[in-house]
């Protein structure tokens, strides 16, 4: 079968059940049985999606996430519902006193959306909330090139299986569209129209990705019918408008209404430990809005889905495996991590007028796969600069030279990057390739950013193929699933990775529980 042939979704799903024997995986759970119930770890993608499908094969779960409730006024003691990163207080920062998208303003200490996992030579950010990553993420819902992805992922991992059933699924959910010809029109989004213009007369080729946000709202946004958000720049801590539509408006809510979903907010996972009997121990700390410890419990299950996100999933693995509570894990927990060979490019172009408020979310790409050093993707990624600072700011994608991995630090119950000397020198060339090209035939100039490397994208440290098989299941463990972006091998093949977190959970709880939990 070529790769171009339409294929079966049933045949392919149930053809990679060998794949799965072949790296050793543990049954899911007994054969020919389904279990009653189930916890997930994580309200964010991958979470979301495990919840949902879940709930319809009738089985009772249990969403445990660390963050708060963000859909109602009531549950807020801040005037609006979501902060901005102009004006920003303690709703920002996950229990760290700071804005986390600059890291400098310090603000309340408050169970807020963002968390910032630093190292010494690159930070990582992942969203808390229910709604997860979903919260903080721009928006944008962007398939990787074929040509690319067979270059990062496993051949295990069907591009075609994906292209035709899972991606498409996925963005019906999350309502995602690319953008209308008349809000690209709109004055909001002159930086936009600008990048368009430029990359096409360096001779490239501009995409109009999809995004998963409502451009009805936008339109509204435009019209003054509602507060700018999107059309402002400030959609990195929700969006004010209710534009997002992050997966607490989709997935979550449709797992709801089953009656067999139920969200536990501000309870945050310490411990998992394997039961003597089988299953899992899930150990919680209840937090109030400021992080205090109010209640602990324990949890029980037969079947566990951790959707934390690569560094909270991988945190919890690693730190049972320091513990000896989930001994069978191996060697491989915590590596092939990477950053998804993120950079943030700022230009001023020669067009003026760019500066102010940008309008987004980020829906316009460029795929450089003829690069000569390596593939490049470039999107335009809107800021909420001053008027008078003339700039786009890009942010450019490709994959890593080399990959990390993630260490557990006891003496502090914290996450270390080790993230290695040199691990992009080619894909930094070849971004440096891409946008010389830009600057030689359009026009501009690079602005000078500080050193301190930044990813909004961490992927891997649960990788398949490695820690787990090729449908999530831990390596050695009965009913243990890992269900988010920690399954990546460190880079999306030069695309936000959100879309194929949501859409590799999708396969997975698809092969799982309609080809494995049951007969």
């Amino acid at each position: 079968m070529t790769n171009n042939s339409r294929v079966s979704r049933r045949g392919f799903i149930k053809a990679g059940a060998l794949a799965s024997a072949a790296v050793g995986a543990s049954k899911a759970v007994s054969a020919g049985t389904t279990p009653q119930s189930a916890i997930v770890i994580g309200s964010g993608f991958g979470g979301a999606v495990s919840a949902l499908r879940l709930a319809q094969k009738g089985i009772t779960t249990t969403v445990i996430e660390r963050g708060r409730h963000w859909d109602t006024d009531s549950d807020n003691p801040y005037p609006g519902l979501f902060p901005t990163s102009t004006d920003p207080d303690g709703r920002c920062g996950w229990l760290s006193g700071k804005e986390e998208l600059a890291g400098l303003a310090h603000v309340d200490v408050y169970t807020g959306l963002l968390e910032r996992v630093k190292s010494w030579n690159l930070d990582a950010l992942c969203g808390a909330g229910v709604g997860g990553g979903s919260l903080v993420f721009g928006g944008a819902l962007v398939q990787p090139k074929r040509e690319v992805f067979d270059t990062v992922f496993p051949t295990e991992v069907n591009y075609d299986l994906l292209d035709q059933y899972y991606y498409p699924l996925v963005r019906n959910m999350l309502g995602a569209d690319t953008i209308p010809d008349h809000v690209l029109a709109s004055s909001p989004y002159k930086s936009m129209r600008t990048f368009e213009k430029n990359m096409e007369k360096a001779g490239f080729t501009v995409e109009r990705t999809h995004a998963g946000f409502d451009w009805n709202i936008i339109t509204d946004e435009i019209n003054g019918t509602v507060p700018a958000a999107a059309t402002a720049s400030q959609y990195s801590y929700g969006c004010e408008s209710g534009a997002k539509n992050s997966v607490n408006k989709n997935y979550l809510q449709q797992a709801t209404a089953t009656g067999l979903v139920t969200i536990k907010a501000l309870h945050q996972v310490t411990d998992i430990v394997e039961r003597p009997q089988g299953g899992y121990y899930v150990h919680i700390e209840v937090l109030d809005d400021v992080g205090n410890t109010t209640d602990s419990k324990t949890l029980e299950t037969d079947l566990l889905v951790l959707a934390a996100g690569s560094l909270n999933t991988t945190k919890l693995m690693l730190k049972a495996k320091h513990k000896g509570t989930l001994n069978r894990l191996n060697d491989e927990v915590g590596h092939h991590w990477g950053n998804n060979g993120d950079k943030i490019y700022m230009r001023a172009p020669l067009q003026w007028g760019n500066g102010g408020p940008q309008g987004g979310p980020n829906s316009l790409t460029v795929f450089d796969l003829d690069n000569k050093y390596k593939p490049v993707a470039v999107q335009h990624s809107p800021g909420p600069f001053p008027d008078a600072f003339n700039v786009i700011n890009q942010l450019i994608m490709t994959v890593p030279d080399k990959l990390g991995k993630l260490e557990y630090r006891a003496w502090n119950d914290s996450l270390d990057i080790d993230w290695p000397i040199g691990a992009e020198f080619y894909s930094n060339l070849a971004a440096h390739h891409t946008m010389n090209r830009v600057n030689l035939k359009a026009g501009g100039i690079p602005v000078p950013l500080p050193t301190k490397k930044t990813t909004w994208h961490p992927l891997g440290g649960m990788t398949m193929g490695h820690a787990t098989d090729f449908y999530g299941r831990v390596k050695g463990y009965d009913n243990l699933i890992i269900a988010d972006s920690s399954l990546l091998p460190g880079s999306c093949a030069c695309a936000n990775p959100a879309l194929t977190v949501a859409a590799i959970a999708e396969h997975n709880m698809d092969y799982l529980l309609n080809y494995s939990l049951v007969s």
